[in-house]
C-alpha cells in the first residue's frame, strides 16, 4: 500500500515544474528530518 506522501510525490514528479521540484526538495528533507521513508 502506498502512503499518502509518495502518492503525492508521484503527482509532483508528472507535474514537473519548478514548484513541484521544491515541493519534492521539500518533502525529502521533512522526511529525512523526522526518519519517515517515502516508499509505500
Amino acid at each position: 500500500m502506498k502512503t499518502a506522501v509518495c502518492e503525492l510525490m508521484e503527482k509532483l514528479e508528472k507535474e514537473d515544474t519548478l514548484y513541484s521540484r521544491k515541493s519534492i526538495a521539500a518533502l525529502k528533507s521533512l522526511m529525512k528530518e523526522y526518519g519517515i521513508s517515502p516508499v509505500g
